[in-house]
């Protein structure tokens, strides 16, 4: 068995190469079968970039958003990879002063010298209703839904960099993509006692579920703070849910006896989400 990498940040890189996909539908969406590839020079180094080399991870600031952190995560991932180059990350794209969107990463494959638009995605969703919908899948601060953001993957990131005014900048650099795919992980929970996903889902997608406080099992759960949604702390310094009221957010939990993560909501937050499907 491998000795567990220390240092959390190389613990959440461990999991960015190793976590399934959430969508799997190539050519649009990176297939499964890619990130293995991807991994397998990286994995056995990152005990000794552990061990000789922390000097990499002297940039990373976790705070802020958890989505940046893991554009950042993916980055440091291209950085040490032997086949990949990081040419651009958030490039803008605007039509005189009016900014139109960004392009999360631009990426030459050394090998054959092609250049890739990357849109990268970390997201955590609660299914509420028909679980086969993906717009019945639901953040746990209901702003965003797996439906919206993928049409929006769909619609408007990918496509933005076949505009006129994206190809005229890239052009000016001397660069032609060559394709754009997107990367969704994450995990999604179902309420207690289901599990059927959107079809548009890995099988083998990180899944968990979610209670209501009234209903949720008597098990010793540990509460995950936003940058424990990864790979995560050893459970043992992870503080204890134990609630004297009623919470009003959502509190994303874990439990080492198998159980698995889990999401514990405040009473009212499914019909509050059904009101606004």
């Amino acid at each position: 068995m491998p000795i567990p990498l220390r240092h959390p940040i190389l613990r959440d890189l461990h999991w960015i190469l190793t976590q399934p996909p959430m969508v799997d539908q190539a050519p649009t969406f990176f297939d499964h079968g890619f990130l293995k590839r991807f991994a397998q020079p990286l994995l056995p180094r990152l005990h000794r970039i552990e061990q000789e080399c922390l000097s990499v991870l002297v940039r990373f600031k976790r705070h802020g958003r958890l989505g940046f952190y893991y554009e950042q995560l993916w980055q440091l991932a291209l950085d040490l990879h032997p086949d990949y180059q990081v040419l651009a990350r958030d490039w803008p794209v605007k039509r005189d002063k009016q900014t139109l969107g960004a392009l999360d990463l631009l990426v030459r494959h050394r090998p054959s010298g092609s250049i890739e638009h990357w849109e990268l995605a970390v997201k955590f969703f609660l299914g509420v209703g028909d679980l086969r919908d993906p717009h019945r899948w639901i953040g746990p601060g209901q702003k965003d839904r797996l439906g919206d953001k993928l049409t929006r993957l769909i619609s408007h990131q990918l496509p933005l960099v076949r505009r006129d005014e994206a190809q005229i900048e890239l052009a000016k650099q001397g660069w032609t993509v060559s394709h754009s795919r997107a990367l969704v992980q994450g995990r999604l929970y179902a309420p207690a006692g289901a599990s059927t996903v959107p079809q548009q889902i890995h099988p083998h997608a990180l899944q968990g579920h979610w209670y209501p406080q009234s209903a949720l099992p008597q098990r010793p759960w540990r509460v995950l703070s936003r940058f424990d949604w990864l790979a995560g702390r050893p459970w043992q310094v992870l503080p204890r849910f134990a609630p004297p009221d009623p919470i009003t957010w959502p509190v994303h939990l874990w439990d080492p006896s198998g159980a698995g993560h889990a999401f514990v909501v405040p009473e009212q937050w499914a019909a509050n989400a059904g009101e606004q499907a």
